[in-house]
């Protein structure tokens, strides 16, 4: 509370230092229009009402105003979208649209593709840091034709703030709050050379208590996350035809975090009474060490432009080096607190593209835009595992660890075009396509190190006691697969008037099969079992009719969307894992493991998108969004477990015995059912709500009252669990201070979830377990809620403050 005290008493002593206020166009109480926002969805500036396709722009003014710090927030405001970080610490799951994009899917081809400063970018390094940005561009639908990758649901595209060539400027933003955290960033931009060259500066420090869960027995650890990056952007404009940027940005993230458990006999009358009572809310755990993250993102990316007679050439890259090292207990059952069973894992990759493009820049003939380009990027994102099992002798147990390499090198290039025909000032053709080449190199398999012991449970580079080994037992090894595919857009639009626009869209997209990454290598793996992990290419196609209007003298937006989207082979990954039989060696005995296996299945999206943006009166603004899609499987064939045969997924609530799942299973080690259910994770039905009020007290002066309301509705998750359907929820944030009328400074208090709402989102099939090999299996009197990257439940209630103060070109 001191160092919010502090940040106010700076807030109000700044009032004194603020800049005139602009001129208003609109006097007090008349209407306003709406907004006009710029984006580059078609790799050119257009007004977001000019482009047939849902863009959703999430602005630097509306990143500052709500206190969007982490960039998982941003799907507050555009609804439909989830995003989420693994439990290992490495990747991303995403969702728009009714599909999900799992990393250990999918591999490094996403539903979702993103993107920064117009380059392909891991979404890892994205989530663990914000700011300083200029506009976030949510596409939905097919993309690929014309930016990158084909990602067959949607993009996500970020560009930080440029420098400004002529004026020097820069900002301060602080913010405290009551949950143990706090964020301060900043930014100086600098012209070198006035017009021709300017250096921009940023950085952020944050600390915070993470999912904020603590263990009843480790009552001396704190939960924690940290994070550092530095960022320095350069931009040239040596001759007005020629334009250079280059980014370099560094992040350095640490994490120390517990999962949450709860009373099973809470969910279910058959659970064990608990040794210390547990309730959701608690936000509790019960293993004696924490999950612990060190990672570090080394980011460049850059581009140059040079325009002559009318048209402009691009040349775009990145350059991403990414090592995550993370340490993850597996004892969930914490049937075995002395030994300190865990997962050690490291991935290290290294990740370039570059992409040459053509583009007009005055429009060909008067009829005329195009875009033609070549892409390519290479991937090389091994994976480094030490894996602690537990190993019973005469009685007693204990730990023996085994090394596991992943092996994965992706090359991946194509050639695209696109071509616009306008028909005047109110008709629009559009068509393009992409042919791909991709080229995987991927192994998975079991290594021998002499002497390996079981390293301390704290994260750490486990890459040299792996590579120091012999590869044997290969999962798969050596697999050098190829896979070409050539995708297709096309859309029209029509203009009845300025204030309304109708359009139509097709897509086709493309995703390679992947070999699904498991850590723990099967010594009797069968061919049934392998064909959930080694995956066949996936294809889809996309309809789309849209409209978009300007009512009430452009003072009113309402934009409609209705889409389908038909998929086959969508790589399916049951949220809960699927019992199987494990053989730690040929000659062990059967052992009952979980994995989330991955099946390919058709799936078929339908849904629909609503905007309303009004500025009734020139100081009030409403936003609503609205967005509904149901994914479902259509007669796909999954991996389950089906103890009586019946072709329907079981829903236990403990792990089967070694004996029953291998008389189901027999030699094929786990059972198949064919199903009929979502194809998603979260609820179809998503909305927020918007407004701000602002009300002048002295010359330049504002206070200024604002909210944010976002609702989820109710959510059918796996047939296979019993107690991961979730009820419908809202969160209310709200907003209120005193700002300066240019922006150059702004005090904000706010409130989040302010009626701390506390809704379960993540639950475990039956109580947590733990295997021991020989076919025991020890359960816990504690069910699972989420992970320390997929908390169990919603955020809690926080209030803070939050201090702004820009000068010169922000």
């Amino acid at each position: 509370m001191r160092a919010i005290r502090t940040i106010a008493l700076a807030g109000v002593s700044l009032i004194g230092f603020a800049q005139p206020a602009f001129a208003q166009d609109t006097a007090p109480g008349e209407a306003s229009t709406t907004a006009d926002i710029v984006v580059e969805a078609r790799r050119r500036d257009e007004s977001v009402q000019d482009v047939p396709l849902v863009v959703n722009a999430v602005t630097a003014e509306s990143i500052n105003r709500l206190n969007l710090r982490d960039f998982k927030d941003i799907q507050t405001v555009v609804p439909g979208l989830t995003m989420n970080s693994n439990s290992n610490g490495i990747g991303t799951t995403s969702s728009v649209r009714g599909v999900n994009f799992d990393v250990n899917a999918s591999g490094s081809n996403g539903t979702i593709e993103y993107y920064l400063n117009d380059a392909p970018l891991t979404s890892g390094a994205l989530f663990n840091a914000m700011y300083d940005i200029g506009q976030i561009e949510v596409l939905r639908g097919p993309q690929g034709t014309l930016r990158g990758r084909a990602a067959p649901s949607g993009s996500i595209t970020i560009a930080h703030r440029k420098p400004d060539l002529t004026q020097a400027g820069g900002y301060f933003q602080g913010t405290v709050n009551t949950i143990g955290g706090t964020n301060v960033n900043a930014a100086l931009n600098v012209p070198i050379v006035e017009d021709r060259l300017a250096v921009r500066v940023a950085g952020l420090v944050e600390e915070g208590e993470g999912n904020r869960v603590h263990s009843i027995n480790a009552p001396g650890i704190e939960p924690m996350t940290r994070n550092r990056s530095g960022r320095v952007f350069v931009r040239a404009e040596p001759i007005d035809a020629i334009s250079l940027e280059g980014v370099y940005q560094r992040i350095e993230q640490r994490s120390r975090q517990f999962d949450q458990v709860a009373c099973f006999n809470q969910f279910s009358t058959s659970g064990a009474a608990c040794p210390t009572r547990i309730d959701p809310a608690d936000r509790l755990g019960i293993k004696p060490i924490p999950q612990t993250t060190k990672a570090t993102y080394d980011i460049f990316t850059w581009k140059a432009s040079a325009g002559l007679f009318g048209q402009r050439l691009f040349y775009v890259g990145s350059s991403v080096h990414q090592k995550i090292n993370v340490f993850a207990p597996q004892d969930e059952a914490n049937a075995y607190p002395a030994l300190n069973l865990g997962q050690f894992t490291t991935n290290d990759s290294r990740i370039k593209s570059h992409e040459v493009r053509l583009q007009n820049d005055e429009r060909v003939a008067g009829m005329f835009d195009y875009v033609v380009g070549y892409f390519r990027t290479n991937a090389s994102t091994p994976s480094y595992l030490i894996t602690e099992r537990l190993q019973p002798v005469a009685g007693v147990v204990s730990l023996i660890p085994s090394a596991t390499l992943r092996g994965s090198k992706t090359s991946e290039e194509s050639y695209f075009g696109n071509l616009t025909l306008h028909l005047g000032d109110a008709t629009e053709l559009s068509g393009g396509a992409r042919h791909i080449k991709i080229r995987q190199q991927s192994s998975l398999g079991s290594v021998s190190v002499p002497g390996l012991v079981a390293p301390q449970p704290i994260q750490q580079d486990v890459s040299g006691i792996v590579k120091s080994g012999t590869l044997i037992n290969l999962a798969f090894g050596g697999v050098d697969r190829t896979f070409e595919k050539t995708i297709f857009a096309a859309s029209a639009k029509h203009r009845f008037s300025d204030a309304l626009m109708v359009y139509a869209n097709f897509g086709t997209s493309f995703r390679p099969g992947n070999n699904v990454v498991r850590s723990t290598v099967n010594a009797r793996a069968s061919a049934l079992e392998t064909g959930f992990l080694v995956l066949p290419s996936e294809t889809s196609k996309s309809y789309e009719i849209g409209v978009k209007s300007d009512l009430l003298d452009n003072t009113l937006k309402i934009n409609v969307a209705a889409f389908q989207q038909d998929y086959k082979n969508y790589p399916f990954r049951s949220p809960s894992g699927v019992f199987y039989i494990n053989y730690a060696t040929a000659t062990s005995a059967p052992a009952v493991a979980s994995f989330n296996f991955v099946s390919p299945v058709p799936v078929r999206v339908r849904g629909f998108e609503f905007e309303a943006d009004w500025r009734p009166i020139e100081r009030l603004s409403l936003n609503l969004n609205f967005a509904y899609a149901m994914g479902k499987i259509k007669n796909g064939q999954v991996a389950c477990l089906d103890l009586n045969g019946d072709g329907t997924p079981d829903s236990v609530t403990s792990a089967p015995s070694a004996t029953a799942l291998l008389a189901a299973v027999g030699a094929n080690n786990l059972s198949t059912c064919p199903v009929n259910f979502r194809s998603m994770t979260s609820s179809p039905w998503n909305a927020n709500v918007q407004a701000e009020y602002s009300h002048p007290v002295a010359s330049g002066i504002d206070l200024f009252a604002r909210g944010l309301f976002t609702f989820s509705g109710s959510s059918l998750n796996d047939p296979a669990n019993a107690f991961d359907d979730y009820d419908s929820y809202g969160r209310l944030n709200l907003y209120a201070g005193v700002r300066s009328e240019d922006s150059s400074w702004e005090l904000t208090f706010y409130g989040k979830n302010l009626f701390n709402n506390k809704t379960i989102l993540a639950t475990s099939n039956g109580p947590a377990f733990t295997a021991v090999t020989g076919g025991a299996t020890i359960n816990s009197p504690y069910i699972s809620l989420g992970n320390p990257s997929t908390p169990g439940l919603t955020a809690p209630r926080e209030f803070g403050v939050n201090l702004r103060v820009a000068f010169g070109s922000r």
